[in-house]
């Protein structure tokens, strides 16, 4: 079974995550070090997900903006996990988190290659203006979070 594990920056082990993140931005895509991790990473949120093995495969990060907005980072899946759901259930994770957190809006920055991915999780792209970032092309993306409804339906008689 593929499970989530909600990590906080300031108390928990980060170093699953941190390795993660080491395999896909450093060794892959030579992101210096410096620049992926900052000092962010201890004063937010990070979820691990687990394949169905109880293996670590994907992270991601979740930073409070204010108290409606919030960002996702740093989201990361190993090379030989990908494209098999797991980064799918991390995006749901942390839309569920910031949701119960009082999230009404989530932002991304999108590498370009990942936009796709982005938006079948419900993202829409912000702009078209192009940032770089770690020297990689990326896009704003947010995501609207909907209002929960109670069910008021009354049965017919």
């Amino acid at each position: 079974m593929i499970r989530g594990k909600y990590l906080e920056g300031a108390t928990d082990d980060l170093s699953v995550c941190f390795y993660i993140r080491r395999e896909v931005f450093v060794k892959e895509q030579h992101v210096s070090e410096t620049e992926e991790f900052d000092s962010e990473d201890m004063q937010c949120g990070h979820y691990l997900i687990y394949n169905e093995d109880d293996i670590p495969v994907s992270t991601g990060r979740l930073i409070r903006v204010d108290q409606t907005h919030f960002k996702i980072g740093r989201v990361a899946t190993l090379k030989e996990y990908r494209h098999k759901g797991y980064a799918e259930f991390l995006m749901l994770a942390l839309i569920e988190k910031a949701r119960s957190l009082g999230a009404l809006e989530i932002s991304l920055l999108a590498q370009l290659t990942a936009i796709r991915f982005y938006e079948k999780c419900g993202f829409t792209v912000a702009d078209e203006a192009i940032i770089m970032d770690a020297g990689i092309e990326h896009k704003r993306m947010t995501y609207k979070v909907p209002e929960v409804h109670s069910c008021q339906c009354r049965q017919e008689h």
